[in-house]
């Protein structure tokens, strides 16, 4: 999907990746601005960027990509993007 938005191809500004920083396994990278936080991929700085809010919930065609393991605080976090509330993390 992101890579549509590579060298021009589409506007980088219409990119809608998003993404729960569940910080995963200890060897998984680790962001202290993004662990806990929703995020959405910057295409013109190909970076994740923490959001305030939480993004929009899916419609439409979506993918839904993840772990087979969620912690509690994960599952949260999913569980009020469906029903289209912020999550108490």
């Amino acid at each position: 999907y992101v890579d549509r938005f590579a060298d021009g191809a589409e506007d980088p500004a219409q990119c809608k990746l998003f993404f729960f920083d569940d910080a995963g396994p200890p060897w998984a990278r680790k962001d202290a601005a993004t662990e806990g936080k929703w995020s959405c991929w910057n295409a013109i700085d190909k970076k994740w960027e923490p959001l305030e809010t939480m993004p929009p919930a899916p419609s439409g065609v979506y993918a839904g990509i993840g772990a087979t393991r969620l912690s509690s605080r994960a599952e949260s976090a999913i569980r009020g993007l469906y029903r289209g509330q912020d999550a108490k993390l």
